[in-house]
């Protein structure tokens, strides 16, 4: 299910859902919740689906504090 199209980081997880885990307090949470970077979207629904890549560019940006 990974986006190929996104190339990986060396830190980074193939597993969104673990990804997520890593960078956010409660992912569960988080994954069902739609988000505004996403156009409104959940991100659990984007996994697996073409947009994952903007689920990813989220996760960075979140991850290195570009995004409250």
């Amino acid at each position: 299910m990974l986006n190929t199209a996104t190339p990986l980081f060396t830190d980074e997880s193939a597993d969104l859902k673990h990804e997520v885990a890593q960078i956010v307090a409660e992912p569960d949470v988080w994954l069902h919740t739609p988000h505004a970077h996403l156009g409104g979207e959940s991100p659990i629904n984007l996994i697996g689906t073409p947009a994952e890549s903007r689920l990813r560019d989220l996760l960075r940006a979140i991850k290195h504090g570009m995004v409250p």
